[in-house]
């Protein structure tokens, strides 16, 4: 690696730390600000609040190292300017590719560990930051229980049994398009209950329009379905708020996870667009911080007026990155609602984005 890469590597580095270390600290205060009352009304003990925000750190980590990437790259190129570093640089012959190079390798790096942290930690410790506010935080006025809702898609497993609901009003207490598997000791689905609607009565499930099918362990019907306009099932203990529960469990699942989440759904013929936009955000997500890095880079290079021109080029770098951020929330409510395909609702604007950059950086040779 030349000097020059390192000392490029050196000064940009610290400040996104400083940075990340800023707003991750800001993210924690704010939390503990709209907790603050919640948690002295409970007597809340320190520790739990401590464990509290201690796993709540790599979910800020994961929201925040974007900006702290724009505010290190922003920090460097405005010091190198007011310096003439960038100057001496194209005087002695590099290009802006040749000062970015470094940059966007650690933009590489910052992307690798954003993806580790919010696939495998995140799932992880931000459940566990969940269940410490419900149970330790918000208990008593009920705000940590999760609220009953209307849940597309719910599934739940549940001891020998494997839920999938299309439609699931919680606080109704009803349910539409229902299979239900009910499994051996090995794993294999023995039964197959699939009913049109049902509803929670006095603490039992009933099911309306249901079959019943027997399967041997292959999975091959056994003899006739069994067929009832409607049949109660007091063995199925499993309640609305179990799947409430489990329906924020799909929102943090790890990329392989969430794949055999949609594997389950598709073989029971269940929609599963907004699933697949989710796990395509999840692997387009970490690459944020490089694209916000491609953007900048040529507008912050520039030697040209930069006496003048510095504070327009940096605005025009907040706007550029607001717009960013703005478009991929777009794109991404496009895809959930089946206006887009998945992997375009989450790769369209880190493409479009980067494209742009990289079309740009000639003309900051200059």
């Amino acid at each position: 690696m030349r000097i020059i890469d390192k000392y490029i590597l050196k000064e940009i580095a610290l400040p996104i730390l400083f940075s990340l270390y800023v707003l991750v600290f800001l993210f924690i205060i704010a939390d503990l600000f709209d907790n603050l009352y919640e948690i002295i009304n409970n007597h809340t003990p320190l520790v739990d609040v401590l464990f509290y925000y201690l796993n709540l750190i790599p979910f800020a980590f994961v929201q925040t190292i974007s900006w702290a990437t724009f505010l290190g790259t922003v920090y460097l190129f405005t010091t190198f300017s007011r310096h003439g570093e960038v100057t001496a640089m194209k005087a002695c012959g590099l290009k802006i590719t040749d000062i970015a190079a470094p940059i966007l390798f650690l933009g590489l790096i910052i992307g690798v560990v954003t993806f580790v942290v919010n696939d495998r930690l995140v799932p992880t410790t931000f459940h566990t930051a969940l269940n410490i506010k419900k149970e330790k935080i918000d208990f008593s006025k009920g705000k940590g229980k999760n609220k009953v809702q209307g849940i597309r898609n719910a599934t739940l497993l549940s001891n020998n049994r494997q839920y999938f609901i299309k439609q699931l009003d919680a606080k109704a207490k009803q349910m539409k398009d229902i299979r239900i598997h009910l499994l051996d000791d090995e794993n294999f689905v023995r039964y197959k209950i699939v009913a049109q609607k049902g509803e929670w009565i006095e603490g039992h499930i009933v099911l309306e329009g249901v079959s019943i099918y027997h399967l041997d362990q292959q999975g091959r019907l056994i003899g006739e379905p069994e067929v009832s306009p409607s049949k109660c099932f007091p063995n199925l203990s499993e309640k609305p708020e179990d799947f409430v529960e489990a329906s924020f469990d799909t929102m943090f699942l790890s990329s392989k996870k969430l794949a055999n989440h949609i594997e389950r759904l598709k073989n029971n013929d269940l929609p599963v667009m907004a699933e697949y936009t989710a796990l395509h955000h999840k692997r387009a997500y970490p690459w944020q911080s490089l694209v916000i890095m491609i953007i900048t880079i040529p507008f912050l290079g520039r030697t040209r007026n930069v006496r003048h021109g510095l504070a327009k080029n940096v605005l025009l770098c907040l706007i550029l990155v607001f717009c960013y951020h703005v478009i991929s929330a777009i794109f991404l409510a496009l895809g959930n609602k089946g206006i887009l395909f998945p992997f375009m609702s989450a790769w369209l604007a880190n493409g479009s984005f980067t494209m742009s950059g990289v079309l740009l950086f000639e003309q900051a040779n200059h």
